[in-house]
Order: C-alpha cells, then structure tokens, then sequence
C-alpha cells in the first residue's frame, strides 16, 4: 500500500519491503514501487537544510561584512537581484560535489547563483590604479610593458584574480589595443600591490598614433580597461566570465614644458655630413607615469624659425615615468644659407661668447624601437615641440683671442705727432677656441687701447681688414696709416723712450673685434670679441749701441765745418719702422775726452727694422769744443787712420716732441777709417850745385806732385815736412835718417782742385844730411822716402785747420851732378865694412873723393 505523506512523496506500508533496498537509489526499481524511507534521508530534507545554512552563511557575512565594510555590505543586499524559483540557473561557477548518499549525487545551483552577483559588485566596486607603466621594445604593432599598481577594495576575502585573455584598452572609445596581464592574488581587506610584465598589442597604428600624441602633449589622459574574461577564486570557489570595466587615470608629459635642460654642450669638429658635430649633454624629466626605453630618439633643434640642426640620442633613450634621466644627444649643426639661418647661428654664436644662454625650440623627430622607426611613436614625436630649452653660455666671457703680436709695425711722426699714422703688414692674433671645430676668420676690425703699466696711451681703430687662418688658429691680418691717437701725452713720449732704449717692451692690448668667420656650419659673425692681452715688442735697445760707417767723402767745406757725405749702416732689432723726418746727433772723441768734433745728419730718416743703410752728412767741425781733435780726426782720415767716434742724441736731434728723449738717448759707437795716403805722388830733388852738400844746413830745392783725393779743393798756406829714410848701408846702416826739412810759407797759396794732381813749384830743403849720409841714401838704389808734415789748410772755400799728415814709400828721385851717373849696383856693400873688418868707414871730404872711391872700386863702369 503507497501513500503520499505530506510532502507529496510515497511511502511503502509494508514493512517487510520497507527496507528490501539498502540505497534510495537503487529504490527496487524492478517491483515498480517507490520504497518510502525516513524524512532526513529524502532530498526535500537536504534542499531545506543546503538553503537555511546558505542564508545562515550569507546572514554572518553579511553582519561580518557590514561590521567592516557597512557600505559594501549595503550595497550588495541592495543590488544583488536573486530569482529563488530558479534552481537550476546554469552558471559558470564550479563547485564540489556534495557526499550524501549514493543514491543521489546532484548539484545545488543554489550558492553560485547567490555568490557570483556578489563578486560581481565586488569586482565592480574595486579600485584599479597604476603608479607607473614603462614601454619598451615598441613597434608598430605592440610593445612590452611594466605595469607597476594596486587594486583596492576587493572584498573580505583573499581572491586571486586572473585574466584567461587580454584586456582591452580603449581611450576616448577608441580602441588602442590589447594587453595581457598575470593574475593578482588579492588580499581580503587589503587588496594588491603589483608589479607585471604585459604584452601590448596595437590594434589600430592611427588611432595609437592619435593617443600618443595627446598624452605627450597633456597633462593626464584616461584610459578605459575592460575584459569579459575575468576569473576570480575565492572560499575554494572559481567564478568565470566576471566582467571588468574600469576608468583609469594617468598623468601625461604636458609637453615636456620645463623638463629638458641641457647641462653642457660641445663642438668638437665638423661633421661628415656637412655642418659641425654637436654633443650635448642634457636631463630629461618625465612627468609622466608613463615612461618609455626606446632604442632612440631623434630631436630637431631650432632658433626661432631656423632650423639649427638635429640631435638624436647616443644609444638608448631612456624617459622613466617621474623620473629624470641623463641623456647624451649627438647630432650636427646644419650649413645656413639664407640669410635668416646665417642670422640665427650668428646670434647663438654671440650669445655664447658674450657669456649669454640661448633660449631654443626642440622638436620631436622620431621615436625608434628594436627594428627602427616606429610609426605612431613618431607621429606623436612630431607633435612636440619644447620651447625655452636654454643653450647654456659660459660662466664667464670667453677669451677667444688669448695673444696678439704685431710681427711689424710702422709710425710715422712726419705729421701729426700726437696721431701718428700707424700700420703693420702682420698681425697675429691667437684664437682659444672654446670648441674643436675650425674656425676661420676672414675679415676683422678692432678698437684697441695700448696700455703701458695700466696707463692708456693711444688708441687704434682698425677697419675691418681681411684675414686669414691656419691650422693652429692664428688669424693674420694687416692694415695701414690708422691714427695711433694719443692719449696721454706724457706718458706716450715716455713710452716711445723707453721702445727706444730697451731690447723688449710688454704693453697691453685691450678692446673689441667684430669678425667675420667661415665654419662649416656658414659664415657667421662674431661681434664684439673682448680681448685684454699682453704682448711683447722688440725695441730699437739702442740700435746696439753702434753703427758702422761704410763710406765717407769730404764734399766740400764752410768757414764752420767740413762737410763729409756719408753712408752709415744701422741696425734696428725691433720689428718696428719708424718715419722719423730730420734728425741729428753730435759726434765726439773719445780719444780727446769726448770733445766734440761734429754732428751727424739725417734727412728724412725712416729708421726701417732690420739693418739699413742710411746716406747722412758729417759737419766736421761744427760746434767744435775742440781743434786739435778736428786736426786728428782729419789727419785720420788722410792716412788711412782709424778714428773712434761717438754718435749721442741731444736736446737737438729732433723737432718731434714725442721723439726728443728717445733720440736724445741714443749713443752709438763708430770707426771712421781714412782713405790711403796719396797726397804726394813724388818728390824731385835735382841738385846741380854742390856746394850746400858741404855746408851745414845746405839748401836745395824740390818740386813736389800733390794729389787732392778729396771731393773739395784744399789750399795749402803753409808747410813744415820732414824727408827721411831707413839707411840700409854705410856710415847709418840701420838708422833713421832725415835728409832734409821744408819749412815754407807759401808766397801765394796753392789751390789743389779736388781729385787733381799738381806740382808745388820749387819748395826750399834745408838738408840734414851731410856728404856720407846723402852717399849711403843714394847708394841702395831703394827710391822711396817717408814724409812727415804738417801743414795749414783750408778745406773746401773756408774752413782752415792745421793738418798733421804722414806719408811712408813716397816715391823721389835724387839727382846729384857727378854722383847720381857713377852710382853702381853694389856700392852700397863696397861702402860697408865687412863685420870682420877691423877699419874704420871710409870718410869723404869732397865730391872728387867721392868720384875717386867709386873709380877705385867700379873702374871705368
């Protein structure tokens, strides 16, 4: 008998059938009866009690979770829509099967379709944040990234939460692309701290290029993350196909405004493109959490308009997210043509050597991955441009010309004396280029001020010259008659002295330079060039302190002095030429205590450097403290003597201001060497009466051939001369022997014309020699007499001056009638004693005896 008990189900009376099965399930299925069996084996027990516990579970976590997160808890009753009719909801969550009795095993759908709502709210109401995420190895379809974050608010309970497929990333409902990333194992309460690896891929390069360009652009962005993928485990139970959808906020790199600066730069030469390598030397800040490592970035460098040339990174560009990195950029200075690029390089070079920054543009180029340029990273670089980056300029003014030497230097004091023109044919000027790359000066001017113990003395305006450069950096130029303008009169005359007298002379040279210069980049112009050197001059030091005369011709005289041309050689150390007009200078004698003698004239003196020959004029005599010394010096000069003279300045030797104590200064050393004695060409004695041979004292007469070397005429009023000779044989054998003397006053003077020989007329000899004497004279047949004189002169029309004169092997004849034709070779040594002999000389008394020795001894010969 079945009956249906209250809750509908059957129940077996007999009781022996009651339990003829030992399994619900296996309920005697064979004799079709439904065995009734106690109520907390029927599964109605089961369903009841699954239930009340599920609520009694919900109910403490709910009080639990409402006791810790109330808010959360609310919103879970509150939003959390259960259909409990619906039993058998499939749903994706996985459960254990339940242990009960065999005859029974199904699931209770009952707990999923509660739970997975609630971690749905759960997953909703998380909070997902990233600190920073790092790109790398971009390429135009992807890229690696490192996502540094946290997710909050994730529930009461530890959940690990993973991503079975990539999420989505979208950005103002564009899709960018897709990344994966590894689960989160989540903390209950606290939620996670991450810090992954993903692959990103691009799913659209336009609308990647499009993000990129505002986020590099922009202060923030907001990406969109979303996944109907998302698995979370958790109180051992995996629910699948959680939906996320999250609403991100990231800082973007706001243009980079601020965030470039360059810590130092170089030109170290030119480059082989073309322009001048650029290294510079610069931070980059990223203000942006997202950073990238990208295997290059190219940059363009601009001066307001002008493109000034590009830069990329040496190696890898690294922007961490808020983070400053160092990054090396190598790029070039590109060749200006126009003239706004010639401008702009112009500026920034002045800038520069003016101690100046530079405020420049910089543009993005191109951003490069592992295969090189990647597409919508340079579209976004393009967009960028960075203004006020500052080229930094040097602590202080560099000093680009470090020497100046004038290698030559002209004045002039011919005009104005106080504004003498000034030139050179070379100045060197030593460029310190604060860069590598060569610099060519082409054309230059300068303001100078020449200082001389911090003292201005003048000023040069130089125009603007052309130059050229080598390849050390000496720039050469010139210019010419530039006024040297005095400013301190006194000081400038001092200055003059001193170049004058010393061997060296440092001066400063302080002032500007605006030049033009050629480097591969374009030719620029570099104004305003400071420079405050020291350079060195060689001086006059004196002109060594001698000079030497090579020529001098007695031209003619007045009744003060004799006037000598000349040719003197002086010799200048320095490089410097001086246009020094009329000057003049005393000469002295050392030899008569400095007594002036003279002066020394020069006429439009240009005292050259170097060694000169300059044509003067002596004025011997002129001035003369002295007219013994005047005697001697023209004695000197008539027999080839050699007369040290002494050149000295004076208050005198020049009308030039500025000049007078340079010039009186100056003393100089010289020889005068005469010319060959050549006054008497030859002496004639022709003796016919006898008789003054036997007198003491005996007259006789000469006629005399005088030359006049000069190239003035000379007068001779007076004479006194002696006539000697070196006895070579006979009663003086070795002796000295004057054979006679002139002592005369000329009846009327005689003229000899310059460069003329005449004859004197008969001259009276009072003879010293006597008989033996004269005999020996005759007898060695040598016909040459020494002469000495001194006699009153007047050189040229006027000038009258006693002359001491020499002349050695004058040549004579000497006639002696009866004698001169019976002279015989050998007589001399018949005259002689043999050393052996022990008689005395022979001695004669008359003529005859003197005819009668020579018969004796050379017969009829």
């Amino acid at each position: 008998m079945h009956t249906r008990n209250e809750h509908g189900a059957y129940h077996h009376q007999d009781k022996d059938e009651r339990h003829c099965c030992s399994d619900v399930a296996e309920c005697c299925a064979e004799k079709g009866l439904y065995v009734g069996r106690p109520f907390y084996t029927q599964k109605k027990y089961w369903i009841i009690l699954a239930f009340t516990s599920l609520l009694s579970i919900f109910a403490v976590g709910y009080l639990a979770a409402y006791t810790a997160f109330p808010k959360v808890a609310e919103d879970v009753v509150k939003k959390m829509k259960v259909d409990m009719s619906d039993f058998t909801l499939k749903n994706d969550v996985n459960m254990a099967s339940v242990s009960g009795n065999k005859l029974e095993r199904r699931k209770l759908d009952i707990i999923p379709v509660l739970a997975k709502p609630a971690v749905q709210l759960i997953v909703d109401g998380s909070i997902l944040t990233f600190d920073n995420i790092v790109l790398s190895k971009p390429t135009n379809t992807g890229f690696t990234v490192q996502m540094k974050g946290a997710i909050v608010s994730t529930g009461p309970f530890d959940a690990a939460i993973s991503f079975p497929t990539p999420l989505t990333v979208s950005w103002k409902s564009k899709k960018l692309g897709t990344v994966t990333m590894p689960a989160i194992n989540a903390k209950a309460i606290v939620g996670a701290k991450f810090d992954v690896p993903g692959t990103f891929v691009v799913t659209s390069e336009s609308n990647m290029a499009e993000f990129a360009t505002y986020m590099i652009n922009n202060k923030y962005f907001i990406w969109k993350i979303e996944s109907d993928d998302v698995t979370v485990k958790a109180i051992d139970m995996t629910f699948t196909k959680i939906r996320l959808t999250k609403l991100v906020t990231l800082d973007g790199a706001d243009g980079f405004e601020g965030a470039v600066k360059i810590k130092s730069f170089d030109l170290p030469s030119n480059h082989a493109d073309g322009g001048i390598t650029l290294i510079a030397k610069t931070t980059i800040s990223n203000p942006s959490q997202i950073g990238f490592s990208l295997d290059g970035a190219a940059f363009d460098s601009y001066f307001g308009s002008v493109l000034l040339g590009p830069l990329a990174s040496d190696g890898d560009a690294v922007f961490s997210p808020k983070g400053t990195n160092e990054i090396t950029m190598k790029g070039r200075l590109v060749k200006q043509t126009t003239t706004a690029g010639i401008d702009a390089l112009t500026q920034v070079f002045s800038n520069f050597l003016s101690a100046k920054s530079t405020s420049l543009t910089i543009k993005g180029a191109s951003g490069s991955g592992p295969n090189g340029q990647v597409s919508w990273l340079t579209t976004a670089f393009k967009s960028l441009s960075i203004s006020k980056v500052v080229l930094p300029g040097p602590a202080s003014k560099p000093e680009l010309i470090e020497e100046i030497s004038l290698r030559n230097m002209q004045l002039d004091f011919t005009g104005d004396v106080w504004n003498p023109p000034t030139g050179s044919s070379k100045v060197e000027a030593t460029l310190k280029n604060p860069f590598g790359f060569p610099l060519a000066v082409k054309e230059l001017n300068m303001a100078v001020k020449a200082d001389y113990n911090g003292d201005v003395v003048a000023t040069l305006d130089i125009p603007k010259s052309q130059a050229s450069t080598n390849d050390k950096g000496v720039v050469t130029t010139q210019f010419s008659n530039v006024p040297f303008k005095v400013q301190d009169k006194t000081k400038f005359t001092g200055f003059v002295q001193l170049l004058t007298s010393s061997p060296e002379v440092t001066f400063g040279l302080a002032g500007t330079s605006n030049a033009v210069a050629q480097t591969a980049a374009g030719t620029i112009n570099l104004p305003t060039i400071s420079f405050d050197v020291d350079t060195v001059v060689h001086g006059l030091h004196n002109f060594g302190g001698s000079a030497k005369l090579l020529s001098t011709k007695v031209v003619g005289a007045t009744a003060q002095y004799v006037l000598i041309d000349i040719e003197v050689e002086i010799s200048n150390p320095s490089n410097i030429t001086i246009s020094v007009g009329d000057i003049n200078f005393d000469v002295l004698l050392p030899e008569f205590g400095n007594a002036k003698v003279g002066r020394v004239f020069l006429n439009k003196a240009v005292i050259a450097a170097g060694s000169k020959t300059y044509a003067g004029q002596m004025r011997l005599g002129e001035n003369a403290s002295s007219s013994a010394a005047i005697s001697a010096v023209l004695t000197g000069y008539l027999t080839a003597g050699k007369a040290t003279l002494d050149i000295k300045g004076t208050d005198q030797s020049t009308a030039i201001v500025p000049l007078n104590p340079a010039l009186k200064s100056v003393k100089l050393s010289t020889d005068m060497t005469g010319i060959e004695p050549q006054l008497i060409k030859k002496i004639d004695i022709n003796i016919t009466d006898l008789e003054p041979l036997l007198e003491p004292n005996g007259i006789v007469y000469t006629n005399i051939d005088l030359y006049n070397p000069l190239d003035t005429p000379f007068t001779i009023n007076q004479i006194s001369a002696a006539v000697e000779k070196d006895c070579k044989c006979y009663v003086c054998v070795g002796q000295k022997v004057t054979l006679g003397k002139v002592v005369y006053d000329l009846p009327t003077p005689l003229t000899v014309p310059p460069k003329t020989t005449v004859k004197t007329g008969l001259w009276p000899v009072t003879l010293n020699a006597n008989l033996d004497e004269m005999l020996a004279l005759m007898a060695d047949f040598y016909d040459f007499y020494d002469v000495k004189q001194n006699a009153t002169v007047v050189v040229g029309d006027a000038f009258n001056t006693g002359m001491n004169y020499f002349q050695n092997k004058v040549p004579y004849s000497l006639y002696v009638a009866g004698i001169t034709e019976v002279l015989y070779p050998g007589l001399c040594e018949d005259l002689t004693p043999s050393p052996t002999s022990r008689s005395a000389p022979v001695s004669f008394k008359t003529i005859e005896d003197v005819k009668d020795f020579i018969k004796a001894h050379n017969g009829d010969k």
